[in-house]
């Protein structure tokens, strides 16, 4: 299997002779083309690896600069933080200050994270330098679209129920360590729709088929679809820090959403519909229509909404939907002082 060494700018794909090489040695010593083959097949993976192995991707002063920002969204449909604790959401209104400025309280998140409430941080990769290049470096590699978000947890507890996702799973444990339960239930083909479905029904699991610690420096894989459930290990006496790493390719159901983003721009498309100048004539306008649509389906390609490092090519979803540039979460211009988090000191 060969890939191409990519990186991206603006919105193209160039040659960067470290790419492959930089996540090779990530997962070492297992090889690119065998990890990309493993998921493919929807394998579960996991790797044992040494502590400092992800290191460098998330440390502890980057992720206070980026608590401690004044521009961090935590509307429910486009947070990037958010609080859980045994499955349930905890209400921003506990540790979010929208005035003067928006931005965490220190000392309530401090003390939830005490209780052991999970913080998540999503879409970091476009926070942190390291994080975004190595989502780049993945979307090229794994041919899907990629995104990051960070799960930390400083005492006993989890985030989440057990459950399944939509899109594949890599989990890279950066600190401390999680317990890990896989479940021999998987669901067939979930898309975000299935997914909230099942949501509303109560479900309950079998017991675990697989049962493991997961260390700092280790890696797992979980495929789309299968059930799973992480929480701290011990007292928390370390924190735990882990990379969630979602991938998802693209999928027949994309090509219908891409047709309707080009369908919008025939003024065919957006006319009504003839309500009262008889069934002739609305008969010859849905004629006109599939017409239309029969020559947008033979323009589309697949290889269109897939990041293609031969062409150049981006994924038009992936640029729209996870970003490709870092999210500017600087502090505002008047912002003055010290910063309000130390958050590894929650181990003291």
């Amino acid at each position: 299997m060969i890939f191409a060494n990519v990186i991206l700018q603006g919105n193209r794909l160039v040659h960067d002779p470290g790419s492959v090489e930089r996540f090779g040695a990530l997962i070492a010593p297992v090889e690119v083309g065998d990890f990309v083959a493993a998921t493919a097949a929807g394998k579960r993976l996991l790797l044992r690896g040494e502590a400092p192995r992800f290191a460098t991707l998330l440390d502890w002063p980057a992720v206070n600069a980026i608590l401690d920002s004044d521009r961090l969204a935590v509307e429910e449909q486009h947070a990037d933080v958010r609080l859980f604790r045994h499955g349930v959401a905890i209400s921003s209104r506990f540790w979010f200050a929208p005035f003067p400025r928006p931005r965490i309280n220190p000392t309530a998140l401090c003390d939830l994270l005490r209780q052991g409430a999970t913080l998540i941080i999503n879409g970091i990769h476009g926070m942190h330098p390291p994080l975004l290049r190595l989502r780049n470096d993945l979307s090229v590699i794994l041919r899907a679209r990629v995104w990051i978000n960070a799960y930390l947890t400083f005492g006993p507890g989890f985030g989440f129920d057990p459950h399944f996702d939509d899109h594949d799973v890599i989990v890279a444990q950066v600190s401390g360590a999680k317990y890990w339960r896989l479940y021999d239930q998987p669901e067939h083909l979930p898309t975000p729709e299935t997914v909230a479905e099942w949501g509303k029904l109560d479900r309950t699991v079998d017991m675990p088929v697989e049962e493991f610690p997961l260390n700092s420096g280790d890696l797992l894989f979980v495929p789309r679809g299968e059930w799973h459930g992480a929480h701290n290990v011990g007292a928390g006496e370390v924190p735990s820090v882990h990379l969630t790493i979602g991938v998802q390719p693209v999928r027949g159901v994309d090509l219908v959403h891409a047709l309707r983003r080009r369908a919008i721009g025939n003024p065919l498309f957006r006319q009504d519909a003839p309500r009262l100048a008889g069934e002739r004539a609305a008969g010859e306008h849905l004629h006109e229509l599939k017409q239309a649509l029969h020559a947008l389906v033979a323009e589309i390609d697949l290889a269109d909404l897939v990041p293609n490092a031969r062409t150049g090519n981006v994924s038009r979803l992936d640029f729209e939907r996870h970003g490709q540039e870092l999210k500017d979460i600087s502090l505002g211009a008047d912002r003055v002082g010290p910063p309000h988090f130390h958050l590894p000191d929650l181990r003291r």
